[in-house]
């Protein structure tokens, strides 16, 4: 198991995760690292989560397969990286570059159906260090499979679990833990 948490927060909303992680402890936190590119997202993320002595970075940018910039669709709950032209960019960075000799041993990824671009940004992590990971698979259908399959033919020894949380249950979430 985990004894001390590095964790990455891809797609860090307001805190939300941030926030039931302090407040539930399961661990002691060594570091955590967030990537939300929603600025309107990222003035309640500071206020939800202000706590004296915790090691937290918070990157004002998306995570994908590439370090760049890329169109941005602003919407609170629902904002996404999208791929036409649009006035809103922002930027991108690999988990790969960010970690490069830090790595995570949890990730997060919900990112509004840009998962499958991160996991390809997370190659060489996921490859070398195995971190468990939280991957969301309800954005779009062919996740459900596509997902999976690409982790699993990046580092094979994962074991997969899915599970429903959230209102309703809606979100799907996969587990990946390395065996």
């Amino acid at each position: 198991g985990i004894k001390e948490l590095r964790f990455a927060d891809c797609g860090g909303f307001t805190g939300d995760t941030v926030a039931d992680l302090i407040r539930n402890k399961p661990r002691k936190i060594d570091w955590i690292v967030s990537f939300e590119p929603d600025k309107n997202n990222l003035t309640t993320f500071f206020k939800q989560v202000f706590t004296p002595g915790l090691k937290l970075f918070i990157y004002p940018t998306g995570v994908s397969d590439k370090n760049g910039f890329i169109g941005f669709n602003s919407h609170g709950s629902s904002s996404k990286i999208i791929n036409d032209n649009t006035s809103d960019l922002i930027s991108t960075v690999t988990i790969d570059t960010v970690f490069a000799h830090n790595p995570p041993n949890f990730i997060k990824m919900d990112i509004e159906g840009a998962e499958k671009e991160a996991i390809i940004g997370a190659e060489k992590t996921i490859k070398d260090y195995h971190p468990n990971m939280s991957i969301s698979l309800y954005h779009k259908p062919q996740d459900l499979w596509e997902l999976p399959k690409l982790i699993h033919s990046i580092y094979p020894n994962y074991e997969f679990r899915i599970r429903l949380h959230g209102f309703g249950g809606t979100e799907l979430i996969l587990y990946c833990i390395p065996r």
